[in-house]
């Protein structure tokens, strides 16, 4: 019992210093990060304008991006929302920026922590926090004008409320309604910072096949998704107001085109005679006249497409393309993600007996990863998955050190 008891204060200590560290290292990014680096990821000048805009008081607007034409809905408000607020409160935002980032990540750490700690017991926890903490591109998201660090944090809470619905949904004394909608909260969140995050909504069901009360957890799932709708309705609203259609994005028409045209074959000429068919359209019938054609192109050759899009998602997880987007060695990559990787696999093993959430965890990183490989996702894109990961990789690590315990059926609190 002693042995026991020492065991967890040590692991109660090394979780201190691991979040208080990781908390450091992000902070001290806040001071060192210039602003033109902080800008250098693709799409932050975009979400610099219409914070920009928010802030002078013109609302959700990209000033002149097509054709020296106003956007107003190139993107989804939630993190321009988030600029515009520390840009008009401080007079140095970008600093500001990654000390909030830097924040909110060290709170996706501990929010994974206390996941595997209730899976498998505290050093399940440490190992989690061991695979997040020292994770380059954790901290140097951090200083990014990317919205990645905040969709980790707002993925990860998603991850945490639907596990407490699966294990509501196999227990009838407990309330399962209140993780719903707490799920449907987070996934709303999530979406306002990245619209591909819906998929989710659409694929969660997948993890009722697993569970024991198949149709009270599909309950759950609905009543989540409802709480989605009713959450960005308002958006909505105020794009068919302002446009005319109820739609959630223009930008990604043009980028889904890009990528699938491209990789078909489909060269200069057909993209310049779909640009002059687009003349005279507003953003919103841009948007639709290219997602046409993206899929027709798709459409023409799905095998092709089905292809391009596990290569995207190879890209993704490749410690090889780090260096497309941040300036670290590929030994740091390929330390963390391929250790986090093998890892995750031995926690998919040990989880087996609580297949609906282990299900449902790999349908978070899966879909994401599927959505942003379809528009030309890179490296970047794994920046908010890791957590997800690295909390499967501490259960399973927890599992091979004795240092865990087995993960049950029975349900688990966090």
């Amino acid at each position: 019992m002693k042995e026991a008891d020492a065991s967890r204060r040590w692991a109660h200590s090394l979780i201190v210093a691991q979040v208080a560290l990781g908390l450091m290292a992000r902070l001290a990014l806040a001071f060192v990060m210039s602003d033109q680096r902080a800008l250098s990821p693709p799409g932050a000048a975009e979400y610099a304008g219409i914070a920009r805009s928010v802030a002078e008081g013109n609302g959700f607007v990209l000033p002149g991006s097509t054709a020296g034409q106003n956007v107003l809905a190139g993107r989804m408000p939630g993190y321009p929302l988030v600029l515009a607020a520390i840009e008009t409160a401080t007079q140095k935002p970008v600093r500001w920026l990654a000390i909030v980032q830097g924040i909110c990540g060290t709170l996706a750490t501990i929010v994974a922590m206390m996941i595997a700690w209730r899976l498998a017991g505290p050093w399940a926890a440490v190992v989690t926090a061991v695979l997040i903490v020292p994770d380059p591109f954790q901290f140097y998201f951090a200083g990014m004008v990317s919205p990645q660090v905040l969709l980790g944090l707002a993925l990860i809470i998603v991850v945490a409320a639907g596990l407490q619905v699966i294990d509501a949904a196999g227990d009838p004394g407990r309330r399962m309604w209140p993780w719903a909608v707490v799920a449907g909260i987070g996934l709303a969140a999530a979406a306002y910072l990245e619209v591909l995050s819906l998929g989710l909504a659409l694929v969660a069901p997948v993890a009722a096949v697993f569970a024991k009360s198949r149709k009270r957890l599909l309950t759950g799932w609905i009543l989540g998704a409802a709480v989605v709708a009713v959450l960005l309705t308002p958006w909505l609203v105020r794009n068919e107001m302002r446009l005319g259609r109820p739609v959630l994005v223009t930008s990604y028409g043009v980028r889904l085109y890009d990528v699938v045209a491209a990789d078909a074959g489909q060269g200069v000429e057909a993209r310049e005679a779909l640009a002059r068919q687009a003349e005279g359209l507003d953003e919103a019938g841009r948007d639709a006249l290219f997602t046409g054609a993206a899929v027709r192109a798709f459409g023409a050759d799905p095998v092709g497409g089905l292809r391009r899009i596990g290569e995207g998602v190879i890209r993704i997880w490749s410690p090889t393309s780090a260096a497309d987007v941040a300036p670290l060695s590929p030994i740091l990559s390929y330390t963390y993600v391929i250790v986090t990787l093998i890892l995750a696999l031995v926690g998919a093993v040990a989880m087996w007996r609580r297949r609906a959430a282990l299900v449902w965890m790999l349908l978070v990183v899966a879909t994401m990863s599927v959505a942003a490989a379809k528009f030309g996702g890179g490296p970047a894109d794994r920046v908010a998955l890791m957590p997800v990961l690295a909390l499967i990789g501490g259960v399973g690590m927890a599992m091979l050190m004795g240092k865990g315990a087995k993960p049950a059926e029975t349900p688990v609190r966090v």
